[in-house]
């Protein structure tokens, strides 16, 4: 099954997403140049390259960024019974919610202003929803009617922040940030590397950052067929963020990306360039269930650099 997340594969010098969610077929290459740290964030894999560095810099660096990862995995995470976003989920409100949860909490709702809400942290109640009717092989009439029960308890508006606080409007509300989180993590951590010295990197966990003038090419893999590269984009200082609405399916009619409205996904797959992988994240998601018209605007709006869509039908649109 391919999953949203991507993996990282080093090869001839071309960095590859790939769709699967391990490291397929992927081998290091011990005469590159530079240093490379490989482990996990999220549950899935996550890998950081570092070059024009020293080894004792390179392992400081990759010992900061494990802490980074450790910490932030364990704010965002719904499998962590006491993460900020459980007791969020659970309480319905998060009295004092870290520097890092206020954030990305801000930023999700920015998003979701920008797309229109297409982008909508608030859709968890979907994704129980839609585990729920599967489980219980619900008719359709059922299905339709704990659908329409579960999206009245969705809004990004209904979100709401106070300094520190943050609060549900309704009770029974509850957010994911899987379509967002990788790339605040991605972005914190490239952030906090980059200003140890002069040197570049590219770090992956789950999306791509580079920083420092060094340039990076990364492959884009095929939804339709992971073993091929529909695209090659060049990163220097800048994010890639890809999502996939086949990836993560709940059933043969269910994608694991739910829109707020009940719309179905527009594109199998969103790739997007962007300076920030906070923000290629969020966007990438909501691409996916946008109209083209209004991912151009959405695009120029936001800076974004570039995107790549793939159509049901297999066509790549480059905006």
């Amino acid at each position: 099954m391919i999953t949203r997340r991507q993996a990282l594969c080093f090869a001839g010098g071309l960095l590859t997403v790939l769709g699967g969610g391990a490291l397929l077929g992927c081998v290091t290459r011990t005469n590159t140049p530079g240093h490379i740290w490989e482990g996990e964030a999220l549950g899935a894999p996550a890998t950081i390259r570092l070059v024009g560095t020293s080894d004792t810099l390179a392992q400081s660096a990759f010992a900061l960024a494990q802490s980074l990862i450790k910490d932030m995995s364990q704010r965002f995470s719904l499998y962590v019974p006491n993460s900020e976003i459980s007791r969020l989920n659970r309480d319905g409100e998060l009295p004092i919610a870290s520097s890092d949860f206020v954030s990305l909490i801000r930023t999700a709702k920015e998003i979701g202003v920008m797309t229109q809400g297409a982008f909508d942290i608030t859709v968890q109640v979907l994704w129980k929803a839609a585990q729920g009717i599967q489980k219980q092989a619900l008719s359709s009439q059922q299905a339709n009617q704990v659908l329409t029960a579960a999206r009245a308890l969705t809004g990004f508006d209904k979100v709401h922040i106070d300094g520190q606080r943050i609060w549900f409007e309704k009770p029974g509300m509850a957010i994911t940030l899987n379509g967002i989180a990788q790339g605040y993590i991605t972005e914190q951590v490239a952030t906090a590397l980059a200003g140890l010295g002069d040197y570049s990197g590219l770090v992956n966990i789950g999306e791509f950052q580079a920083f420092g003038p060094k340039r990076f090419t990364v492959g884009i893999a095929d939804p339709m067929n992971v073993l091929d590269i529909i695209e090659t984009v060049h990163l220097r200082r800048a994010a890639l963020a890809t999502s996939s609405s086949k990836g993560g399916y709940i059933s043969e009619t269910l994608s694991h990306i739910f829109s707020p409205f009940g719309l179905a996904p527009s594109f199998i797959s969103a790739s997007v360039v962007h300076p920030s992988a906070t923000m290629a994240d969020g966007l990438a998601t909501a691409f996916t269930l946008m109209e083209l018209a209004a991912i151009k605007k959405v695009a120029k709006n936001t800076g974004t650099q570039k995107v790549l869509l793939v159509s049901p039908s297999g066509d790549l649109i480059q905006i």
